[in-house]
């Protein structure tokens, strides 16, 4: 593994404003890759957060159900690195503002 980028230690909005290179466009399709193309896929999404930004947007996936939708960021999530599976390998969280 290489090691992550001093690029952007810090940002702005105005700095992720003024380029769309975090912002990745996906398909439904993308839920049913192979592992490899999935992998594939998720290169340049990986690259942009060791190296470039540190954030990313994944925009186009709203036609998948909740199950479907857990599962393809599970896997997205196991190709950028490793799964934790301290409290389950998927979990809901809920924002239920007591913090």
């Amino acid at each position: 593994m290489t090691a992550p980028s001093k690029r952007f230690q810090a940002w702005r909005a105005a700095d992720l404003a003024s380029s769309n290179a975090w912002i990745f466009a996906a398909e439904a399709s993308l839920a049913a890759a192979d592992p490899a193309s999935l992998r594939a896929w998720c290169q340049p999404l990986i690259s942009e957060l060791r190296h470039g930004s540190g954030v990313a947007l994944l925009r186009g996936l709203g036609q998948l159900d909740g199950p479907a939708l857990r599962q393809l960021y599970l896997a997205i999530g196991c190709c950028i690195g490793e799964l934790d599976t301290t409290y389950g390998a998927l979990y809901e969280v809920t924002d239920l503002g007591g913090s």
